[in-house]
């Protein structure tokens, strides 16, 4: 549990992915830009940038024309908000923002409108970020009261109106900050729930919706690429007497041994499934069937050599194998190793029981199910 919520905090601080592409990121940071934007054109009416020279108003119009364009390129823009250009925007905003104050007056209110930028900044941005931005807007501050008639009770002003941006700006970040915990910890559960979905539970391999996932997405890549594929499919021989004689735990046990048995003559855990009662499947890419019949092997001789039932007699698998042919789908090459699968049953009569028998087939027909 500790685990879990020191990853979410960990997710929290440091990525802010979840905001990048909401909508939200778009029109909120437009509107503060506009608003900015709006806001200092009423103020320079009242208090014009001309403190230091009439070239401030060169300057003053390119702060505000800068907020204008790039709220247009943000309302114009879709997909996925790329998170460095949304914080450089806001950057240079606080930055203008200082710049006309230091253009006009101390008695001019441009600092007010930062608190705007730096809440909207704290809301979408790392916690990293934030201070950053909120430490530039202090210093963005300290020209205009080195150069400007400053008065010391303009000074603790100042002060003040700082520690009440950290305080609010904090106040937004922690919210924030909450928020994203929460979410970071809703994708990991989600996470882990499509993971257990696909997830065999008794034998820790996938399953039968895993292995339809991925036989499909492996037929579209053997289709693109004119590769190889193959699909082994075997059942345990005399499985049910094995739970009539030894309990159904014994057979529970007897599945997870030959799942293990399978994953290390395999190799590739992702590639081996649990189809269904005593039944596996394996998918070979890039597998040949004659290759895939060396697999096959592999697989009865691990069976039969490292599984055996609680009277200590070893136990065989049947496996089907079939190779995917032209212009064939998944439920075909499924319908021809199931064919096979069944072909290669061994026999019942006493002394006609082979331990190594597979069967082969081509892919042309529906699977059964």
């Amino acid at each position: 549990m500790l685990l879990s919520q020191r990853d979410a905090l960990t997710a929290a601080v440091t990525d802010g992915r979840e905001h990048w592409d909401d909508v939200n990121t778009r029109w909120m940071g437009a509107l503060v830009l506009v608003v900015g934007a709006g806001l200092s054109t009423i103020l320079l009416t009242l208090v014009p940038p001309t403190a230091h020279g009439n070239w401030g108003w060169p300057a003053a119009a390119a702060v505000i024309g800068f907020r204008l364009i790039a709220a247009g390129l943000l309302l114009a823009g879709s997909g996925p908000v790329r998170k460095n250009a949304v914080y450089a925007v806001s950057v240079i905003g606080i930055a203008g923002l200082c710049l006309l104050q230091f253009l006009a007056s101390k008695e001019a209110f441009f600092h007010d409108l930062l608190l705007i930028d730096l809440l909207y900044v704290a809301a979408v941005h790392t916690p990293r970020r934030t201070l950053a931005a909120l430490a530039l807007a202090v210093a963005g501050m300290v020209p205009t009261l080195l150069y400007g008639e400053s008065e010391t009770v303009g000074v603790a002003e100042w002060a003040a109106e700082a520690v009440l941006w950290s305080l609010v700006v904090g106040l937004v970040m922690l919210y924030t900050l909450r928020s994203r915990g929460q979410r970071a910890d809703l994708r990991r559960v989600s996470a882990q729930a499509q993971a257990l979905a696909r997830v065999d539970a008794l034998t820790g391999l996938g399953n039968r919706r895993s292995f339809d996932e991925i036989l499909d997405r492996e037929l579209s890549v053997a289709r693109r690429y004119d590769s190889a594929l193959s699909v082994l499919v075997g059942d345990l021989d005399g499985f049910k007497a094995v739970n009539d004689r030894h309990g159904h735990p014994a057979g529970d046990a007897l599945l997870r041994e030959v799942a293990a048995r399978l994953e290390e003559t395999v190799r590739r855990p992702d590639a081996c499934f649990r189809w269904g009662g005593d039944e596996f499947a394996v998918i070979l890419p890039r597998t040949t069937r004659d290759r895939a019949e060396v697999v096959a092997a592999r697989i009865r001789y691990a069976v039969s050599r490292g599984v055996h039932d609680p009277a200590d007699k070893p136990i065989a698998i049947s496996i089907g194998v079939a190779q995917l042919g032209p212009d064939q789908d998944a439920a075909a090459v499924l319908a021809a190793a199931d064919t096979a699968l069944l072909d290669a049953k061994p026999l019942r009569a006493a002394g006609r029981r082979s331990p190594w028998r597979f069967g082969r087939a081509e892919a042309r027909g529906g699977a059964r199910r």
